[in-house]
């Protein structure tokens, strides 16, 4: 087999674990980051073939540590939410390959699996794999029955809610034409001074809301204010408007 041929092989395959990796933890793949991660992937494979010992356990464990790093952790525990996923796509499309390869007359050298038919194991598998992002968002979709990750920042520190969509809410701001999102964060109570009218069963009232310096839904930026509850949400702690959400939010 031809280096580059090898070289891209294994960048493909690296490609599509980290794809598959972010629909299951629900991250958004960066182009930049996902081609250097399938690069870096692609160079540890050549890397093992000259010296086998790389290619021992604990080097594929310290390979997928690294190529983790491509799906941009936020904190150390997203980093470890971030290995568990890449570790489940990378079992999932190994466990494919390898029955894809086997059933094509392909045998098993040295740990080395020897497809009977390389290139077209190699597009069925890039095939085969390709579906599995879709659906993997498809049933986390309807798991999380409409619930989003809400990420924003302000005065130096991040927060990260969970947050619902609120279908029957169109709250925005007169002056600024911005919808308004709902959170319960008392430490940025003092900092709310926007004041937005609101109607409810009980009447009408006044919320005071501020402007993150950055605010996204499940990865992707969006621009509205955020509205401080003076109590806990029930069963949430955001509630999003539809004006608010991005476009494709669910895809």
């Amino acid at each position: 087999m031809y280096i580059e041929v090898f070289l891209l092989d294994n960048m493909l395959m690296d490609w599509l674990i980290l794809r598959l990796a972010a629909a299951l933890g629900g991250y958004p793949l960066a182009p930049a980051r996902t081609i250097a991660g399938s690069l870096g992937g692609a160079l540890y494979a050549l890397g093992a073939v000259f010296w086998p010992p790389a290619g021992g356990l604990v080097g594929k464990v310290a390979a997928g540590c690294l190529l983790a790093l491509a799906l941009s952790p936020r904190s150390w525990r997203d980093y470890g939410m971030c290995l568990l996923c890449l570790f489940a796509a990378a079992f999932v499309a190994g466990g494919f390959a390898l029955a894809l390869a086997l059933s094509t007359g392909g045998t098993v050298r040295q740990g080395a699996v020897w497809g009977g038919l390389p290139l077209r194991t190699g597009i069925c598998v890039a095939l085969g794999v390709s579906f599995l992002p879709g659906a993997a968002r498809r049933i986390l979709y309807r798991r999380r029955s409409g619930r989003l990750r809400l990420a924003l920042e302000y005065g130096g520190q991040r927060y990260e809610l969970e947050a619902i969509i609120d279908s029957g809410s169109s709250l925005y701001d007169p002056l600024t034409s911005l919808p308004v999102i709902v959170a319960h964060i008392p430490a940025l109570a003092p900092d709310a001074h926007i004041p937005v009218p609101i109607k409810t069963v009980q009447g009408n009232g006044i919320l005071f809301a501020f402007k993150p310096q950055s605010i996204t839904l499940n990865g992707r930026p969006v621009k509205c204010l955020v509205g401080l509850s003076p109590s806990p949400l029930q069963g949430t702690e955001a509630l999003v408007p539809p004006g608010a959400l991005p476009a494709a939010i669910g895809e």
